[in-house]
């Protein structure tokens, strides 16, 4: 299953992006900075909520860096590159569908490509955020529907506008789940938005599972007529008298 991907990418020296990092300052959590943003998206995107989160220190530079710039295009400040995943299928696997990258740089050579050496010494383009929109179908009657994400830096996820995976803040890989059948959702169709940002070199990890029943872009939307309208014949002028 092919999905689309809507990247921006950042130059390093934005007051986001590869940040100092030595043991006690911010951008050095090993854990997942909760509460950076609002429990429900603002005009399609994440709306901050904090700078620091439940991190000590500032894990962004400003509330309106995430506001205005990391999913929103700014020309003199990042550059938007579309591009696609690809979710496999494993059918003996309990959360059959993945995509899984321990080397996620989509953007190498694309963007910016303003870049910097990872844990191998390689060049590569750290700097950049992610957003995945997903639409899936949810019966009431399946159970045990669950998706799953593992990875860094920032991770949020949404679903029906609503946080409900919150993996905020620069760190190494950290993992978390949702239990669909929590979220009270109806029978339909709903949108699930996931928001990444890769924020520092050495390492970028990008990985999903899940077993739900997702679907096809076209699906979220009312299909397009099979064929054009076919117009009125011309009526005929009254006769001269």
């Amino acid at each position: 299953m092919v999905v689309p991907v809507t990247y921006r990418d950042f130059l390093s020296n934005h007051s986001d992006f590869d940040r100092s990092c030595v043991e006690g300052s911010a951008f050095c959590s090993q854990f997942a900075t909760t509460g950076l943003v609002k429990q429900n998206l603002r005009n399609g995107v994440p709306e901050c909520n904090s700078t620091r989160g439940s991190f000590s220190l500032d894990m962004i530079a400003s509330c309106d860096d995430l506001n205005y710039q990391w999913y929103v295009d700014v020309a003199s400040v990042n550059k938007r590159v579309e591009s696609t995943i690809k979710l496999t299928r494993n059918s003996s696997a309990d959360l059959p569908l993945s995509y899984a990258s321990e080397s996620f740089f989509p953007l190498d050579g694309l963007g910016w490509n303003d870049q910097a050496y990872d844990g191998s010494g390689e060049l590569h383009n750290f700097f950049f955020t992610s957003h995945v929109s997903i639409p899936f179908y949810h019966s009431t009657g399946v159970q045990n529907q669950t998706f799953e994400f593992a990875g860094d830096d920032d991770v949020w996820v949404f679903i029906d506008d609503r946080l409900v995976l919150d993996l905020g803040g620069v760190h190494g890989i950290v993992e978390g789940a949702v239990d669909i059948q929590t979220l009270g959702l109806g029978e339909g169709i709903y949108t699930m938005d996931i928001f990444h940002a890769e924020r520092k070199p050495t390492g970028s990890n990008f990985k999903i599972y899940t077993n739900m029943q997702l679907c096809n872009h076209s699906l979220s939307s009312p299909p397009p007529p099979s064929s054009p309208p076919t117009a009125p014949p011309p009526t005929a002028p009254p006769p001269v008298s």
